[in-house]
């Protein structure tokens, strides 16, 4: 794209510095498009506007230098302390509470702000010294939990963690949304036995994750495994000082967590029955849309809107329980999906 053959209207859309200059001719780009908006030498009436927001433009794309952070769209490019620079290539960009999620094709990267310095030293501490109980929980659920490619501090502000992705792992939020917004009942069923399977692991272990949004769980609908890689900046043992938690969640959570603000396993029970409720197809996480007019089994429905018990072993036994009373002997469903639309590649 060459950015003196854009109209006046295409510049003002333009958000950020990336998607209008290329980084190593950003001075040249810049004083050829100062002249050719110039109010004096331009005739046209947004001439001011356009010259203004180009001003703007550059101002950011030198911070951006000096951050050492340059993002098109599909491409980052970061540098990390020791002045190191990297490309990730990636397929969805998403804004997340402590910074921005790049999902990759097989891997996932997130660029934690400087803010979160504590939430980032968090995350790399539970992932990389996870504490299973005993060896044979850690070959069971090993497989399941991040494994860490690559962490560093970025060259400027903030922290960057790189893990690894199964290739046809997608974001349980982008299958939603690929499926307009709710999946299948039958689709959730087996999602949840996955999810609270997890959750009885992390209880076992005398851990909580404390973030199990639709944007920290990764799906394979071909086998149904389900991959826990986000959000474990919130996590921490059994009776620890929370640190944080999803702002998704803080209108699920009941009000004893504000008062007592210790991690228990019940409000990892609530958050991946409230994100089960989502994929079902009411956005606010409660259930309330689904009670009338929904073809979800009014016996699974109503589990996931009960108070959740704090016992992760009952309730992943009283989920089968339920699933069997709704659907019958358990079976494998298969998802359709088409892989190049999801991440439109």
């Amino acid at each position: 794209m060459n950015p003196e053959n854009l109209k006046g209207y295409e510049i003002l859309a333009i958000e950020t510095p990336e998607n209008l200059f290329d980084k190593d001719k950003i001075k040249a780009q810049f004083m050829k498009l100062r002249k050719l908006w110039h109010p004096d030498y331009c005739p046209l009436p947004e001439s001011g506007e356009v010259f203004n927001h180009i001003q703007k433009l550059k101002v950011r794309a030198d911070e951006l230098i000096k951050e050492g952070v340059w993002n098109k769209d599909g491409e980052i490019e970061f540098m990390v302390a020791d002045g190191k620079s990297y490309v990730f290539r990636y397929l969805m960009k998403r804004e997340i509470d402590v910074g921005v999620m790049y999902i990759g094709a097989e891997k996932v990267m997130f660029m934690i702000k400087q803010e979160y310095e504590d939430l980032y030293k968090n995350a790399c501490q539970y992932i990389a010294y996870f504490p299973f109980v005993n060896r044979k929980v850690s070959d069971e659920f090993h497989k399941f939990l991040p494994q860490v490619s690559f962490n560093e501090k970025v060259n400027g502000d903030g922290f960057v963690l790189i893990l690894k992705k199964d290739k046809d792992a997608y974001s349980l939020k982008d299958l939603i949304d690929y499926h307009g917004g709710k999946l299948d009942s039958k689709q959730v069923a087996w999602i949840g036995s996955g999810l609270f399977n997890l959750a009885a692991m992390l209880e076992v272990s005398g851990m909580t994750h404390n973030g199990f949004t639709s944007d920290a769980i990764f799906v394979k609908p071909s086998d149904h495994t389900i991959y826990l890689l986000g959000g474990w900046w919130y996590s921490g043992k059994v009776g620890d000082v929370l640190k944080a938690i999803p702002s998704k969640m803080a209108r699920v959570l009941p009000r004893e967590l504000y008062v007592e603000k210790r991690t228990d396993s019940c409000y990892d029970g609530i958050q991946i029955r409230s994100t089960l409720i989502e994929a079902l197809g009411d956005k606010t996480m409660l259930g309330s849309s689904l009670l009338k007019g929904s073809d979800v089994p009014k016996s699974i429905l109503s589990w996931l809107r009960s108070i959740d018990t704090g016992n992760a072993v009952k309730r992943y036994e009283d989920w089968f329980k339920v699933l069997e009373s709704a659907f019958g002997k358990r079976k494998f469903i298969k998802m359709e999906i088409n892989s190049n639309k999801i991440y439109k590649r």
